[in-house]
C-alpha cells in the first residue's frame, strides 16, 4: 500500500509540474502577443505620421502649382496685351495655320501632273500666309514654328510646280499657246505660254 501511495504521490507531482509548464507557456504566448500588438501600434503610428508629412508636402506642392498657374495666367495676359489680340483670336489664328498645313500636306501627296493643275491653289495659300505674317500673333513662338513649317512646305511645292511636267493635250482648231496656257488643266495662266513653247519647240 505504501508503494502505491508513493506512486500516486509521484504521479500527482508530475501532473502538477505539467500544469505549471503549461501555464508558463501560456503566459509567454500572451507576452509575445502583447509585444506584437505594441509593435503593430507603433508601426501604425509611424505610418500615420508619414502620411501626415506626405499630405503636408502635397499641400505645399499644390500651393506652388497654384502660384505658377497664376503667374502663367498673368504672363499670358501681358502677352495678349502686348500683341493687341484676345485669346480667342490667337486660337483662331492657330487653327487657320493648322488648316493650311493640312491643305499643303494634301497637295504634296498629289502626283506632279495633278499638282501642276492646282498651282493656283499654292499661289493662293502663299498669298494668305503672307497676310497672316503681318499679324502680331505671328510673332508668338508657337505660331512662328507653324509658319516656318508652312514656309518649308510652300518652298518644296513651288519647286515641284516649277519643274516641267508632260501633259498630253490635243490641239484643237483655233488654239494658240496663250489660250492653251490659260486652260485650267494646263497652267491656268496665259502668261505661262513660253513654257509650252520651250517644251515643244523641237517638235
Amino acid at each position: 500500500m505504501k508503494k502505491l501511495s508513493v506512486g500516486g504521490l509521484a504521479l500527482a507531482l508530475l501532473v502538477l509540474a505539467s500544469g505549471n509548464i503549461s501555464a508558463q507557456e501560456q503566459q509567454m504566448t500572451c507576452e509575445e502577443y502583447m509585444a506584437l500588438g505594441n509593435e503593430l501600434v507603433n508601426r501604425e503610428n509611424a505610418a500615420n505620421t508619414q502620411i501626415e508629412e506626405l499630405n503636408a508636402q502635397l499641400e505645399a506642392l499644390n500651393m506652388q502649382i497654384a502660384q505658377l498657374d497664376r503667374a502663367n495666367a498673368d504672363l499670358n495676359a501681358q502677352i495678349l496685351a502686348a500683341i493687341g489680340h484676345s485669346e480667342s483670336e490667337v486660337m483662331a489664328f492657330g487653327r487657320e495655320l493648322n488648316a493650311i498645313i493640312a491643305q499643303l500636306e494634301g497637295l504634296m501627296a498629289r502626283a506632279p501632273e495633278v499638282l501642276i493643275m492646282r498651282r493656283g491653289e499654292v499661289t493662293a495659300i502663299d498669298s494668305r500666309v503672307a497676310e497672316l505674317k503681318q499679324s502680331n500673333i505671328a510673332a508668338l513662338p508657337e505660331m512662328m514654328d507653324k509658319l516656318a513649317t508652312i514656309d518649308q512646305m510652300l518652298a518644296e511645292l513651288k519647286a515641284r510646280v516649277a519643274q516641267p511636267v508632260v501633259i498630253d493635250y490635243k490641239v484643237e482648231r483655233g488654239d494658240n499657246l496663250w489660250n492653251i496656257s490659260k486652260k485650267e488643266q494646263i497652267y491656268d495662266d496665259p502668261y505661262m505660254w513660253p513654257r509650252i513653247y520651250r517644251a515643244n519647240k523641237d517638235q
